[in-house]
């Protein structure tokens, strides 16, 4: 995990977010081992891509979060 990913887990642990708003999440690369080292995890996210690959390779790694 980079030490952007560690920031941005600790910041979810810290805040516990009831949701989470990602836009422009491209294919997930950020986000997805973000959420899967946190100990909280937010009730709702939405994500926004405009790019319809790329919302395809975020929603499907998602699903296995």
């Amino acid at each position: 995990m980079l030490r952007g990913q560690r920031r941005l887990a600790g910041l979810y642990d810290e805040h516990q977010p009831g949701a989470l708003l990602a836009v422009g999440c491209g294919d997930g690369t950020a986000l997805l081992p973000t959420l899967q080292t946190r100990r909280h995890r937010p009730a709702r996210l939405d994500v926004v891509e405009p790019s319809e690959p790329l919302l395809q390779a975020a929603t499907s790694g998602l699903r296995h979060c």
